[in-house]
């Protein structure tokens, strides 16, 4: 009889910690394009800008040079950056592991302004 009164302290303690977690997570602050704009300036916007550095022209006509450019290729930039890790190419200008997290946090959580 001792071990079940242990085994549902266990359980209910545990359950306790999981939504302990759960209300920590939900109550965390989204992550807005403030934060996510300066490594798109970093990895992004020498090719995806109006004036690029490292290209005479953006590909594709994709700029993310701005929030209101960034805002319109959010889904874009979601899946090249964090699905397929397809962007930047080759990783020319190092994007971190990092910073795909951030950026798809940010998509995930409704690409915040």
């Amino acid at each position: 009889m001792e071990k079940g009164r242990q085994r549902r302290r266990l359980l209910v303690g545990a359950a306790i910690v999981g939504m302990s977690a759960f209300t920590l997570a939900a109550n965390a602050s989204p992550i807005t394009l403030e934060r996510i704009q300066p490594i798109l300036s970093q990895r992004c916007a020498q090719c995806h800008a109006a004036h690029p550095t490292m290209m005479s022209t953006a590909p594709e006509g994709v700029m993310l040079d701005s929030p209101d450019n960034i805002m319109r290729n959010a889904q874009r930039l979601y899946h090249e950056a964090v699905q397929t890790k397809a962007m930047p190419l080759g990783n020319v200008t190092q994007m971190t592991d990092g910073e795909r997290k951030e950026i798809a946090q940010w998509f995930e959580q409704g690409a915040h302004r």
